[in-house]
C-alpha cells in the first residue's frame, strides 16, 4: 500500500515505530520529523513524502483549517485509553516539518504552504493557537506517564515566550543523529548523570567549543549553540536533555549502544591506525558498517574473545579529514565512533603492544602526545615552562596526517602549575581547563556521587576565559563565601577548613553540589551510615562512612599487612580493614607529594596515595597529618615508621616528612 494511501492509524504507527520504541526506553527522544526521515518511513523521495503527509493532514483539518477535529479525536482516544500511539502525530509531525524549513521565525507561512498551496497569508492559522499546544503536551503525557518513559523520554517542553509554536521549533532543532552527537558531547566534557546541575547558558557556551571542533555533521548542534535567534529555545532544550541523559551512547543509524574508538600510533615507523576496543560482555562477531566524511563505506566483520576486535587496526586509512571530521562504525548489536579532539593522549597498551590514544592523561606514566597545528607552539612552551619530559619530534611529522604535530615522552608527574593550551585542559585526570565549571581534583570517593573525603577538598576550575572568574559556596550552617580569582581553578580548602557536610558552589548560574565525609570506619559509631557505593560502577568499598556528628574525625593509616588500613576515630583506638577498591583506582602511580590534596598551609589532613612496587594495581593509602595528641608508640606512628617517601620529592617534602617522623618517635 503506498503511503499515498495511509489512514490516519497508520500514520500515526509508523511515526510512532520511528521515534518513540522500546529501542529509546528511558532516554530522552525528539519528534525531529523531516524531509529525508519521511522519505525513509515512506519508502518515497523526499517532495512526494512530505506531499502524501502534507495531503492527509488536509483531509482532517481543511476547510478551515479547523484543528479542533484532530483535538476531539485525540481527546476521545486518551478517554478511551490510549490504544495505539496519539492521532494527532500526523498533524504534529507536519508542523515539525514546517518549522524545520522557515527562515527568520516565520513559521506560520510554510505551514499555511503545506495545508494550502493556494495560502498567501503570514498569521496564526485558524484555530491553531488554543488547540494545537494541547495536543503537544499531550504527547509528552503519553511518553513520560502513561508509558512511564518506555518508549522514550519527552524533550517536550513549553517555551516562556513561543507559547504556539515553540514546541514545534524545539522539536525539529535535533535530529535522531543530533541527539546522539549531544549526548557524546555530555560525555566530552564529563557530565555526571542525574549529578550536576550545569547552567543552561554554560551548557550552550561549552556546546559551542565542542561542536566547532567535529566538522559539518555537527552542524545544527553549532547552531543550535550560536544562533542568537534560538536564545531561550536552545536552552531549555539542552537543558531538559542533560537532566534526562543517563550516561548512554547510542549510534544513530541503528540505536545499538555506541563506543569509542581508539587510535593506534605505530613506531616503526611511525603509523597511525584505529582500533575498536572490546568489553567482556560485548559479542565476539560484529558487523559494522563505516561512515566516514558522508562517504558511506564497506561492511567490515570484527571478530574477537579479547580486549580489541580483530582486525586492529581496522582497515581504515587515518587521515587529516578523519581526524577533523571523525568516524562511525554503525552496527546492529554494537557500533563506534571517533569525535574530533585537537589533543590527543597515547599510552601503551599491553594487549595490543602498542600505544594506544586515551581520554586521560595518567600521571608518573609516559605518554605520546598528538596535536592540531593551532595548539602545537602553545602546547610546545607549556611543556618547556612546566618541565616535563617531552619534546616535538619533527621527524614524525611527515609520516602524520597534514597538519598533526606529536609531542614524544610527555610525563605528568603533579598537576601543572600553568594553565594548559586549549584542548589539553581536558584531557587532565582532574581538570585545568576546559570548557565548563566544574569540581576537579580533590579525594573524590567513586562511586559516590558528588562525595570528597574531608581533607581533600576539590578545587573549582573555570572554563577557558580571560578575565576574573566570581562564585559563592554555601552550607547551611553559614553564609554564602564569596569570592573572586583570576586563576583558572581555585583551591576551595586553601581558605577555609571545611568539615564534613553538604556544600555547593554556585557561579553564575552554575550549581556544583557536593559532599564531605570525615573517613572510612571499620565498624559503625554514633550517626555513622553505611557507605553507599553504586554496585554497577565495579567499584567496592567494605566498611562505613561517618556522615553526622559524633567523637573526633577518624584516623586512617596505612598498616603492613596486605592490603590492610588502620581505621579509627582518635590514633589509640584503631582497627583493621580491607583497602578500598576505590583507593587503587584513585591511585595509579600516584606518590604522595603530588596527590591533590596536599597541604598547603599545614592546617588539613594530607594524604599518602603511594603505588605498590610488586604489584602495580594496589597502592597505600596514609593519611599522614598527625592528629592532635599523636606521640611515639602509637599505630598512626607505628604505621609511619614503616612507610617511606618516594624518592627525589625535593628539600622542603624531605624535611616536612622528617617532621612527621621524628613526632612518631623516629631518628631526629
Amino acid at each position: 500500500m503506498s503511503a499515498a494511501d495511509w489512514d490516519n492509524d497508520e500514520w500515526s504507527e509508523r511515526l510512532a515505530a520511528r521515534f518513540f520504541s522500546p529501542a529509546f526506553a528511558g532516554e530522552p527522544v525528539t519528534f525531529a520529523v523531516d524531509h529525508r526521515t519521511l522519505a525513509d518511513i515512506t519508502n518515497l523521495s523526499e517532495v512526494d513524502a512530505v506531499d502524501a503527509l502534507a495531503a492527509h493532514v488536509r483531509e482532517q483539518v481543511m476547510p478551515g483549517p479547523h484543528f479542533s477535529r484532530v483535538r476531539a479525536r485525540a481527546d476521545v482516544w486518551q478517554t478511551k485509553g490510549c490504544s495505539g500511539p496519539p492521532p494527532s502525530l500526523s498533524l504534529l509531525a507536519l508542523t515539525v516539518v514546517a518549522a524545520s524549513g522557515m527562515s527568520h521565525f516565520n513559521f506560520y507561512v510554510p505551514l499555511r504552504k503545506l495545508l494550502d498551496p493556494a495560502d498567501e497569508g503570514e498569521g496564526v492559522p485558524g484555530d491553531f493557537a488554543t488547540e494545537v499546544p494541547p495536543l503537544w503536551k499531550q504527547l509528552g503525557w503519553w511518553l513520560d506517564e502513561h508509558l512511564a518513559g518506555s518508549q522514550g523520554l519527552s524533550t517536550i517542553v513549553e517555551h516562556p515566550h513561543f507559547v504556539n509554536i515553540g514546541y514545534s521549533l524545539q522539536q525539529a532543532i535535533l535530529r535522531a543523529s543530533d541527539r546522539s552527537l549531544l549526548f557524546r558531547f555530555f560525555r566530552a566534557i564529563g557530565l555526571d548523570p542525574g549529578q550536576e546541575t550545569m547552567a543552561p547558558a554554560e551548557l550552550r557556551r561549552a556546546l559551542a567549543l565542542w561542536s566547532s571542533r567535529q566538522g559539518p555533521r555537527a552542524m545544527r548542534l553549532r547552531r543550535l549553540a550560536t544562533d542568537t535567534a534560538l536564545d531561550g529555545l536552545a536552552e531549555v532544550m539542552l537543558a531538559r536533555s542533560a537532566e534526562m541523559w543517563d550516561g548512554r551512547l547510542r549510534d544513530a543509524k541503528s540505536g545499538s549502544r555506541a563506543v569509542t574508538l581508539r587510535l593506534v600510533l605505530e613506531q616503526r615507523p611511525v603509523k597511525l591506525g584505529i582500533a575498536a576496543p572490546r568489553l567482556p560482555e560485548d559479542p565476539t562477531s560484529v558487523n559494522v558498517t563505516e561512515a566516514h566524511a558522508g562517504i558511506q563505506g564497506a561492511i567490515t566483520s570484527l571478530n574477537s574473545s579479547g580486549a580489541w576486535y580483530e582486525p586492529a587496526p581496522l582497515p581504515i586509512q587515518v587521515t587529516a579529514v578523519l581526524l577533523d571530521a571523525g568516524c562511525e562504525l554503525s552496527g546492529p548489536e554494537l557500533s563506534f565512533f571517533y569525535d574530533a579532539r585537537d589533543a590527543i593522549p597515547f599510552r601503551f597498551d599491553d594487549d595490543l603492544s602498542e600505544w594506544v590514544s586515551v581520554s586521560r592523561f595518567t600521571y608518573g606514566e609516559k605518554h605520546h602526545l598528538l596535536v592540531r597545528g593551532p595548539i602545537r607552539a602553545s602546547t610546545e612552551r607549556w611543556v618547556k615552562s612546566e618541565q616535563l619530559e617531552g619534546d616535538l619530534d619533527p621527524s614524525a611529522t611527515p609520516r602524520l596526517p597534514e597538519g598533526w604535530f606529536l609531542f614524544r615522552s610527555v610525563r605528568l608527574n603533579a598537576r601543572p602549575a600553568q594553565k594548559p593550551p586549549t584542548g589539553i585542559g581536558e584531557l587532565l585526570p582532574s581538570g585545568g581547563g576546559g570548557a565548563r565549571t566544574r569540581l576537579v581534583g580533590g579525594l573524590k570517593i567513586l562511586g559516590l556521587r558528588g562525595a570528597y573525603l574531608t581533607g581533600g577538598v576539590p578545587n573549582v576550575a573555570f572554563p577557558d576565559s580571560n578575565g576574573a572568574h566570581h562564585f559563592e559556596l554555601r552550607h547551611a550552617d553559614f553564609e554564602p563565601i564569596e569570592r573572586t580569582t583570576d586563576d583558572h581553578e581555585f583551591h576551595l580548602g586553601s581558605f577555609l577548613r571545611l568539615e564534613a557536610g553538604e556544600y555547593e558552589v554556585v557561579s553564575g548560574d552554575t550549581t556544583l553540589p557536593f559532599s564531605l565525609i570525615d573517613s572510612l570506619l571499620d565498624t559503625p559509631g554514633p550517626d555513622v551510615g553505611r557507605l553507599k557505593i553504586d554496585s554497577g560502577t565495579g567499584r567496592g568499598a567494605r566498611g562505613y562512612c561517618a556522615d553526622g556528628p559524633g567523637p573526633a574525625p577518624p584516623v586512617t593509616v596505612a598498616a603492613s599487612e596486605k592490603g590492610s588500613l588502620l581505621l579509627g576515630a582518635s590514633p589509640d583506638s584503631v582497627v583493621l580493614a580491607q583497602i578500598p577498591v576505590w583507593f587503587t583506582d584513585l591511585a595509579g602511580y600516584l606518590s604522595w607529594v603530588n596527590i591533590d590534596a596536599w597541604d598547603h598551609d599545614g592546617d588539613e589532613p594530607v594524604w599518602a596515595l603511594i603505588p605498590g612496587h610488586d604489584d602495580k594495581r594496589h597502592a597505600r593509602a596514609l593519611r599522614i597529618a598527625a592528629p592532635e595528641g599523636a606521640a611515639a608508640g602509637t599505630p598512626w606512628a607505628s604505621a609511619i615508621l614503616r612507610s617511606e617517601l618516594e624518592p627525589g620529592q625535593g628539600s622542603d617534602i624531605e624535611l616536612q616528612w622528617q617532621r612527621y617522623s621524628e613526632a612518631a618517635g623516629g631518628p631526629a
